[in-house]
């Protein structure tokens, strides 16, 4: 009775629910293979590498995170230089998104507002006078 009154919001899920399965399927297999998902990662932590053993791997070789940054910008290309020749092309990024916004401005004055549309059919009333 309680799992009807709390019924997902979609229908499949609502479905699966009623008949005990687990929204999701892949682990819900191995569940019933007697494998729970903490064993999936801890199998999967014992074969590989953590992410922490990654990046002790190139800080072992003697190359820092800020080390691989800090090639590229060596070449000229820091994050900011790359805006920089955009911009004095003259494509700055309100001119770019500039042209996109001109059509919902003229939905926007002909009255055919999307919070205005919904208003109006959730509550009819207010709007006929």
């Amino acid at each position: 009775m309680a799992q009807k009154l709390f019924a997902a919001h979609s229908l499949l899920f609502g479905r699966l629910d009623e008949r005990g399965m687990s929204r999701s399927l892949s682990f819900a297999r191995r569940e019933e293979r007697g494998m729970r998902r903490e064993e999936v990662f801890a199998r999967r932590e014992g074969q590989g590498m953590r992410l922490e053993e990654v990046f002790a791997r190139h800080e072992g070789q003697g190359m820092r995170r800020e080390e691989v940054f800090a090639r590229h910008e060596e070449r000229g290309m820091g994050l900011e230089e790359v805006f920089a020749r955009r911009e004095g092309r003259g494509m700055r990024r309100e001119e770019v998104f500039e042209r996109r916004e001109v059509p919902l401005e003229r939905e926007e004055d002909g009255g055919m507002r999307l919070a205005g549309l919904v208003a109006r059919r959730l509550v009819p009333e207010l709007f006929d006078n």
